[in-house]
């Protein structure tokens, strides 16, 4: 048997009480917690770098010139993150991206934009900004992770503003590497979905 074999085996026959109450360490919770440990020690005081090439995927087809604007992401502004790195909810590892958050969103939108049709110039009578309020991974899941794209949109023409609303997406992806460009992608292009749809709705595009 080996040593961890004769760990398991001592763990599991062994009863471990405080008071009245009595605790049994079983096998299973004995390797899941043995499993947790490892990854707490593997990811702190690392950090990863995800590499994101945004391809457009157009809902809606149209004309016209429009403007993108500045987008500024929060928690860098705020000195709370860098600007290519993930908002997280736990204290261990670090994930950034290739490329800095606001960029990259303006960049996904000027995208879009010319796949559906449209001319992106900065003198366009319409044109789209935004404060990216979320940008988080939650990687803590035992067996599924979560991405979160929180953005605030400012439309104006002509210089008045027009439209302003917050869009929240959300992408699941499994616990396994190499799922994160594409939730990345997937999370931007649903955002952008859903605000240029809501301009379209309004005939402000």
């Amino acid at each position: 048997m080996t040593l961890f074999g004769v760990c398991l085996s001592s763990l599991k026959s062994e009863n471990f009480g405080y008071g009245l109450v009595v605790f049994e360490l079983t096998e299973g919770v004995f390797v899941r917690a043995l499993l947790l440990v490892i990854a707490c020690v593997v990811i702190t005081g690392c950090s990863t770098t995800l590499p994101v090439s945004y391809v457009a995927s157009p809902s809606l087809k149209g004309t016209g010139a429009v403007a993108v604007g500045k987008f500024d992401y929060v928690a860098f502004e705020n000195g709370d993150r860098d600007a290519n790195q993930f908002q997280k909810v736990v204290s261990i590892g670090e994930m950034y991206i290739d490329k800095d958050v606001s960029k990259l969103m303006a960049g996904a939108l000027n995208k879009e934009l010319i796949a559906s049709g449209f001319t992106v110039e900065n003198t366009g009578d319409l044109r789209i900004s935004g404060d990216i309020e979320k940008f988080l991974y939650d990687w803590t899941g035992f067996t599924e992770t979560d991405m979160y794209l929180d953005v605030n949109y400012k439309v104006t023409k002509s210089g008045a503003l027009v439209y302003s609303k917050l869009l929240k997406s959300h992408k699941a992806l499994p616990k396994i590497p190499g799922f994160e460009p594409e939730a990345i992608r997937g999370l931007l292009s649903d955002n952008i979905d859903q605000m240029l749809n809501d301009l379209r709705d309004q005939s402000l595009l």
